[in-house]
């Protein structure tokens, strides 16, 4: 599964590691909705679009994808300041003990 984000459809900005955030982001909208992205916003995500989101979804998840699938690639959960450090701190991932996956 490829999924880019709208800005870089089009070449319209760099593939830079933002990018491969708003795929995972898109994946685990998918995991976590059950519904792909695509279907759920039909006519894209462009600036002015409010990403759908079930209201059963939990409030750290429905925070994480928010920021996952941020429009803006400086201010995606991941890219830039804080990088994955900050990703892993997000409390959707509150009860992961990072230290015991690291190998």
């Amino acid at each position: 599964m490829c999924v880019l984000a709208p800005t870089e459809v089009g070449g319209i900005s760099e593939l830079t590691e933002a990018c491969d955030w708003w795929s995972f982001g898109s994946l685990l909208y998918e995991l976590l909705t059950g519904m792909a992205l695509s279907q759920s916003h039909p006519s894209g995500i462009q600036s002015h679009t409010q990403l759908q989101l079930p209201e059963w979804l939990s409030r750290p998840a429905a925070s994480l994808l928010t920021e996952l699938l941020q429009l803006d690639p400086t201010r995606r959960l991941g890219a830039g300041g804080g990088g994955v450090d900050r990703l892993k701190s997000h409390p959707f991932f509150s009860t992961i003990q990072w230290s015991k996956l690291v190998g």
